[in-house]
């Protein structure tokens, strides 16, 4: 058992291996990343039920949450703080200890379970993975070709499917579900109905605007 200082999230998730920026608004979570950088220590992200509490309890948070370091902060000139944090593994919590100014959680470690070494079935579902990442992304209107190439050269599969785990346009209850999934093959099945879905309404809405246009 663990405790680490926590910085709870409003809209977001932070998934293994994935740098994120993330704006500071809260003053317990400004000081949580200043303490953070100050030691060169780990923080725990967690991940807020409601986005309009401000002083979250133990019952407004999800279970499950991601160890992370702070690579740095950056004062904007409007006065508030972004912070670029990267994540490492889940963890679940067991309870919140309000340590003035700042959260503390009391965690235990969640393990990844790997994928059979050579298993083919995962290498197929990467692969559809990768292909229908690159067709949404042409599909959107803000589509960049530097985008596409990004994807098609990742090579390590668990982190392209945390990649776009994280980037996918999809609700943050979706993205909690697919950090909940201890394998990645699971986790690149569950990615994959997603994504067929973002494909299909992408498709209906290009179908109405061309509809309407003429």
């Amino acid at each position: 058992m663990l405790h680490v200082p926590l910085l709870p999230l409003r809209n977001m998730v932070l998934f293994p291996g994935i740098v994120l920026p993330v704006s500071i608004e809260r003053e317990f979570s400004l000081e949580v990343i200043r303490r953070a950088m100050e030691r060169n220590g780990f923080i725990g992200v967690a991940y807020q039920r409601n986005a309009e509490i401000n002083v979250p309890k133990l019952e407004d948070l999800h279970e499950i949450g991601t160890m992370a370091k702070v690579m740095r902060i950056i004062e904007l000139p409007n006065g508030h703080y972004t912070a670029l944090i990267q994540g490492f593994c889940r963890f679940g919590i067991n309870n919140l200890l309000k340590s003035s100014p700042i959260y503390r959680a009391s965690t235990f470690p969640i393990c990844e379970v790997n994928s059979p070494q050579g298993d083919k079935e995962f290498v197929v579902l990467v692969d559809a993975i990768r292909e229908l990442t690159v067709k949404l992304m042409r599909m959107s209107e803000n589509f960049g070709e530097e985008n596409s190439f990004a994807i098609k050269n990742i090579s390590n599969p668990v982190f392209l499917i945390n990649f776009v785990c994280s980037n996918l346009a999809i609700p943050m209850q979706e993205k909690i579900e697919l950090l909940k999934i201890t394998s990645p093959k699971d986790r690149a099945l569950r990615l994959l109905s997603f994504l067929n879905r973002e494909i299909q309404f992408a498709s209906l809405k290009a179908n109405i605007q061309k509809k309407t246009r003429e």
